[in-house]
């Protein structure tokens, strides 16, 4: 006869298979949202099923074939539901052994047409007979001279650590503590069909978060491991009073009451682990970490203004006079003229003003270019003068930023300025600022008192100091159906036989229906991929892809592009993804690679928006970066470019024309721009907490944001929140990532914890073992830099070049250890001690404890000498590496002079090198 499966009238297990043998198969299929309860349980960043709805499920089968008790219960692997797979489960309770026993697996599988593999999640066993209740003394309820505990923000706090519950796990309504005790009183929300379990997996679940309330912060999670002795002994309905008895470290007896005392089931011992909560939460906030908007909010500022004189710098001075009737002002017309007033006396200024002027009657992209020059040398300039070192120059723009969905960017020209000094910051972290103002005159009379905030960046609105965070754009409810193109119409991709506006032109085509594309490019036909686009575009349904060799900074070719669309397919959207790299770090950028990178942004997108002002478009998009929202080191120009289009968005949305900014991320994949970057450079994104996004991804992330027509500007990139929190440890995180992660109040903060750390190792060593310990610090911080697995392979004496140091290697070094040991460094630190050895005697010197006698450095006088060498003089003459390799021996020092300049480099002594060095 055949073997049919009956019903059981368990949502998680409504089917059951009994074979000959008495072996029993109880199979169900979940979904996040079927039984809806289920999307309500994540940790980290999974749905999770809650490790009671194993027990729910084993104590249904028991008492299924005539058992009431969980011997013993392990929680192997736990079961992560998918958004959009459904997953088989399947519960098999085996015959009664010799000793009335019965063995219990649980197991999952991909619901898909063809069969995977089942993973392996529980292993129980289960009794026979009938368990009586347990005889338990009359509680008095709340019990007597029990301290009652908090609960009204547990949830919120165990949201924040990676715990999310929904509302129906939110039940713990009560709770008390009586010397090692916890009472709880628990109530499960409406929910349908409760009484089709055994006992709800929710009502026991919130039985349990009273183990947080043990620690008043909440940052210690237990989660269940296995279970011990498990009986039901009658229906615990919707409420049940919880007794909590700790037996162990890790293990405690639960006891579940009616509201009369009378247990209704009993758990003789449960084990958990306790579960990192900075884990947890980095985990969760890894979730669906692709897609944020930019917010500013109100900042606190102290009560007064610092008391010391601000100075200002430059050629456009008209903040100081509106300043000095709020605040001692000092200014100067230029950099020059503050250090000559230093050097006549004047106290070293703590913060130095460096306000951008307006630049009338210049075109936008001229006045961008202009501006961008003026404070590159500026900056350049800056870092440059050592009575200035701990100093911080904060650039003053105007307008520049829109704070306000609606608030419409007037001054263009600055924008890219903002890009320009996040990346200089990111290099030179505490040299720099920006505060953007409006011509308010509150504004001008709160900036002194904002100042002393030490943000490093702010806007200032009608007196109002604001700072900028990232926050989830709320994709809840968003349907990317919404967003439609004419099929009629032209959509035009500049950069469209690049590797993003192929993959994006491909995508119109099969998931908005595009027919007639206008493909852009400086090379246009003659690009090597473009035949073969076209044919596929072709292939995948376009009627018309036309291919056009076009310089979009060259407004009058893009006005002869625009023109050439015709009458009867109008255009009716533009995605700008053009763009261009030329890679250096702040102090060697130069006027015409700032030119070049600036060029192919902000110049073709100024002439797009204003060709199209009068166009009826459906979109203007246009394909931004992280790379100026966080200023990328080393991309200083690459950013300008970028803040320049996100205000760009900005002030066309105040105009009432579509605009959407995207600052995207690394895309997955060796095409484009991010597909040249080494190994060290893939590294360092990675480490500093950005991921690759696969195309699929970035693909959907694109649908759902051209489905929020109000956001003018979204970060699409893809987050890694571990990372994140990493940098939040070490006082690294760029504040504007602050609020994502939780990480310290302010930057600062973890630097001090790192320093206080490596002092308290340092404190009471010999000279020699604190030199051990700083050098063991380096070599650590070395091998991180250049992603090595440990620092066993980092060797004191080898030089950093020799390693595989760049200058951005070098620039992150010198970060690293400025955060871990709070110190101001020098931007020529790794030229200055080009081996670890160098470095840890460095560091040794300037933080060597009160009482402990540094180590004497046989290399004092070398390297007295080598530090007042010009080094730009030498950097520029193409000398300074070669001299790095001969001061350390590390190769031969293959020459083509005469044998007498061979003798003097031989013979010679640090004078002689010196010279020899400079030419003379």
């Amino acid at each position: 006869m055949p073997v049919h499966a009956a019903p059981t009238g368990h949502p998680l297990l409504p089917a059951v298979l009994e074979l000959p043998d008495d072996t029993h198969v109880f199979t169900g299929t979940l979904h996040p949202s079927a039984p809806s309860w289920l999307a309500e349980h994540t940790i980290g960043d999974h749905c999770l099923l809650p490790a009671t709805a194993f027990v729910d499920m084993v104590l249904h089968a028991a008492h299924h074939t005539g058992h009431h008790t969980i011997t013993d219960l392990v929680i192997h692997t736990p079961l992560a539901l998918s958004g959009d797979t459904a997953t088989d489960i399947q519960l098999v309770i085996g015959p009664v052994d010799a000793t009335g026993h019965r063995a219990c697996t649980i197991r999952s599988r991909a619901h898909t047409t063809t069969a995977g593999p089942w993973t392996h999640h529980v292993t129980a066993e289960v009794t026979t007979g009938t368990a009586g209740v347990p005889a338990v003394p009359a509680i008095v309820w709340p019990p007597t001279h029990a301290s009652s505990l908090d609960t009204t923000n547990l949830y919120h706090h165990l949201d924040q650590r990676g715990l999310r519950y929904g509302p129906t796990f939110q039940g713990l309504r009560h709770a008390w503590k009586h010397h090692n005790d916890l009472y709880a009183e628990v109530h499960l929300p409406a929910t349908p069909h409760p009484h089709h379990h055994t006992i709800h997996p929710a009502l026991l679940d919130a039985a349990l978060h009273a183990l947080t309330l043990h620690h008043p912060d909440h940052t210690t999670i237990q989660l269940p491991f296995s279970w011990t002795g498990v009986t039901l002994h009658s229906d615990p309905g919707n409420t049940v009073r919880v007794k909590l008895s700790p037996t162990g470290a890790d293990t405690l007896a639960i006891t579940l009451m009616d509201d009369r005392g009378t247990p209704v089931a009993t758990i003789q011992s449960l084990s958990v682990r306790p579960v990192d909560s900075q884990q947890l939460a980095r985990a969760a906030a890894r979730r669906s970490d692709s897609l944020f908007r930019p917010r500013w909010k109100r900042l606190a500022v102290p009560a007064a203004p610092a008391s010391e004189p601000i100075a200002i710098v430059g050629s456009d001075l008209e903040l100081a006079p509106a300043l000095m009737s709020h605040t001692p002002v000092n200014a100067y017309p230029s950099l020059a003229a503050l250090v000559e007033a230093i050097d006549s006396g004047l106290p070293v200024p703590r913060t130095v003003l460096a306000p951008c002027g307006g630049h009338a009657g210049s075109s936008v992209p001229v006045g961008a270019r202009a501006a961008t020059h003026r404070v590159l040398t500026l900056v350049q300039e800056w870092l440059g003068e050592k009575r200035l070192a701990e100093s911080r120059l904060v650039v003053v723009t105007r307008h520049a930023m829109g704070v306000d969905p609606t608030e419409e960017v007037r001054n263009l020209t600055h924008s890219a300025l903002w890009g320009l000094i996040r990346s200089a910051r990111s290099e030179n972290p505490g040299r720099f600022a920006l505060v953007d103002l409006d011509n308010d005159p509150a504004s001008i009379k709160a900036l002194p008192t904002a100042l002393g905030c030490d943000e490093p960046e702010m806007a200032v609105r009608v007196g109002v100091p604001q700072v900028c965070r990232l926050a989830r754009a709320d994709a809840d409810g968003v349907d990317s159906a919404g967003f439609t193109l004419d099929p009629e119409g032209t959509v035009l991709v500049v950069g469209g036989t690049g590797a993003l506006g192929a993959l994006t032109a491909r995508h119109l085509v099969t998931s908005y229906g595009a027919r007639h594309l206008l493909l852009a490019s400086r090379q246009g036909a003659a690009a090597p991929t473009a035949a073969a686009l076209v044919a596929e575009l072709t292939e995948l349904g376009a009627a018309k892809v036309r291919v056009a060799a076009c310089d979009a900074a060259d407004r009058d070719a893009v006005y002869e592009l625009l023109t050439s669309v015709p009458p009867e397919h109008p255009l009716t959207a533009v995605i700008h993804t053009a763009g261009a790299v030329d890679d250096a770090t702040i102090a060697s950028l130069t006027a015409e690679s700032l030119d070049a990178v600036l060029r192919a942004k902000v110049d073709g997108a100024w002439h797009l928006h204003e060709l199209t002002a009068g166009l009826d478009l459906s979109a203007f998009v246009l394909f931004s970066s992280l790379a100026g929202t966080l200023g990328n080191p080393g991309q200083a120009n690459y950013a300008a470019a970028n803040t320049f289009l996100d205000a760009l968005a900005h002030h066309r949305r105040s105009l009432g024309l579509p605009a959407t900014s995207l600052d995207w991320g690394p895309w997955d994949g060796p095409d484009g721009m991010a597909g040249s970057l080494d190994r060290t450079s893939r590294i360092r994104i990675q480490r500093n907490g950005i991921l690759a996004l696969p195309a699929d991804q970035g693909l959907a992330i694109l649908d759902t944001a051209l489905g929020m027509p109000d956001e003018a500007q979204l970060v699409t990139a893809r987050l890694d929140r571990a990372a994140l929190y990493g940098l939040a440890d070490r006082g690294t995180l760029p504040p504007i990532l602050q609020d994502l992660v939780g990480g310290p109040t302010h930057p600062a903060t973890g630097a001090r914890r790192g320093q206080v750390a490596l002092m308290q190792r340092l404190s009471g060593l010999s000279g020699n073992d604190q030199r051990d310990v700083l050098l063991d610090f380096v070599r650590h911080e070395i091998s991180a830099v250049l992603g090595h697995a440990s620092a066993a392979s980092i060797e004191p004496e080898r030089g950093l070049l020799d390693m595989g140091f760049d200058s951005l290697s070098a620039v992150e070094l010198r970060n690293r250890l400025s955060a871990v040991t709070d110190l101001r460094m020098p931007p020529t630190l790794a030229f200055d001690h080009p081996t670890p050895a160098a470095l840890a005697r460095y560091l040794h010197e300037a933080l060597a404890p009160d009482g402990a006698t540094p180590l004497p450095d046989e290399d004092a006088e070398i390297r007295e000498a080598i530090a007042s060498i010009p080094l730009d003089r030498i950097r520029d003459a193409g000398l300074l590496e070669t001299l790095m390799r001969l001061a350390r021996n590390a190769v031969p020092f293959a020459v083509t002079e005469s044998d007498e300049r061979r003798s003097t480099i031989e013979e010679g002594d640090v004078d002689d090198l010196v010279r020899l060095a400079l030419g003379q």
